[in-house]
């Protein structure tokens, strides 16, 4: 059998299937960092928070990051970089570790494949390519899997794209980045990326609304926990915006969606013969920022203005997107599989 591990910008999950069931576990993919003190040792113990003691820091990483943030009054720090060529720090290296090791349990056969993808970053099928990517996939290999790196949007269109004989773009929205793939009969041909995401939406708003706090140190900070929350909550559609804040909003969804249909683009001009005599195509967007109300709307009406240089089927918002991209890479790790067992035979 075999797993697949998506480790998101906002939250690492990892599926498998035993039997005939589907096994998930998930958790937040953040962190936060406090000075190593014995009352903050004392307070962690009490509220039965585990923590991990590095260079004169107490991290707690996970689920309860953002819990212990709040109390302290101290920033969260995302696991996966932004940038691709960004540096891990000791911190988020063993925290990360800590994380997998929770969600992958031991495999249960030699060369058991482990399909996983890392926050948009890109990377070839062994994980190389950056920092990130070879990190995520020294560590499967040392819990005993066999690595295999795809990109986030590829696994969404695995995913979603059965019914276009996995044929179409494929997009995922994250936290920090979004992705985009041109994908035939299930193979990536072209991939691009936007360097933000729903993150960026939320670093915007707080910005425009003046939302900070103070730290234990005197020292402000932009209170992007509070836009979030603002944001998660407004139930209203970007499409007929009431306020000058929901105006706010809906001008920042317009502008992430001109840029990502501006990386499907970019992409198919690295493959412009990609979909040749199969036109239309599927055209599917996974992620939690892709949710909101109105954004189909929004990239229908732009679509509608500058349309692709190829067909599209229709616009496909996945609505139970949790776990979209771990079907995908559960997928191909399945399929990897079936080719390794033909090769053996």
């Amino acid at each position: 059998m075999s797993i697949a591990l998506d480790v998101g910008n906002s939250h690492m999950r990892s599926l498998r299937r035993q039997q005939y069931r589907l096994i998930g576990r998930g958790c937040r993919s953040l962190f936060t960092a406090m000075t190593d003190r014995k009352s903050h040792r004392e307070i962690l113990s009490r509220l039965d928070v585990p923590y991990l003691a590095i260079e004169g820091q107490l991290v707690v990483a996970g689920d309860n990051a953002d819990g212990v943030a709040e109390m302290f009054r101290i920033p969260t720090t995302r696991l996966i970089p932004t940038d691709p060529l960004g540096k891990y720090s000791v911190a988020a290296r063993q925290a990360i570790s800590k994380l997998i090791d929770a969600l992958l349990p031991a495999p249960r056969h030699s060369n058991e494949v482990c399909c996983f993808t890392v926050g948009g970053l890109s990377g070839d099928s062994g994980g190389r390519g950056n920092e990130v990517n070879e990190f995520v996939a020294e560590f499967i290999q040392r819990r005993g899997y066999q690595p295999l790196g795809i990109g986030s949007a590829t696994a969404v269109a695995l995913a979603e794209l059965g019914d276009q004989a996995l044929t179409g773009v494929g997009i995922t929205l994250g936290a920090a980045r979004c992705e985009t793939a041109l994908v035939c009969h299930g193979v990536e041909l072209s991939r691009s990326s936007v360097a933000r995401g729903g993150d960026w939406i939320d670093e915007q708003l707080a910005a425009q609304q003046s939302l900070f706090f103070w730290d234990q140190a005197g020292k402000r900070h932009l209170d992007v926990r509070a836009a979030r929350v603002w944001k998660e909550s407004n139930a209203g559609s970007v499409l007929s915006p009431t306020s000058a804040e929901d105006r706010q909003l809906a001008t920042l969804y317009h502008d992430l969606v001109d840029d990502v249909l501006a990386a499907v683009r970019d992409a198919f001009t690295s493959a412009p013969h990609a979909f040749d005599a199969l036109q239309p195509v599927g055209f599917v967007c996974a992620g939690g920022t892709a949710s909101h109300p109105g954004f189909r709307e929004i990239m229908l009406d732009e679509l509608r203005k500058n349309p692709f240089p190829f067909g599209i089927k229709q616009v496909q918002i996945v609505g139970a997107w949790e776990y979209s991209a771990a079907r995908g890479c559960l997928i191909r790790a399945t399929l990897e599989e079936e080719t390794m067992r033909k090769r053996a035979a």
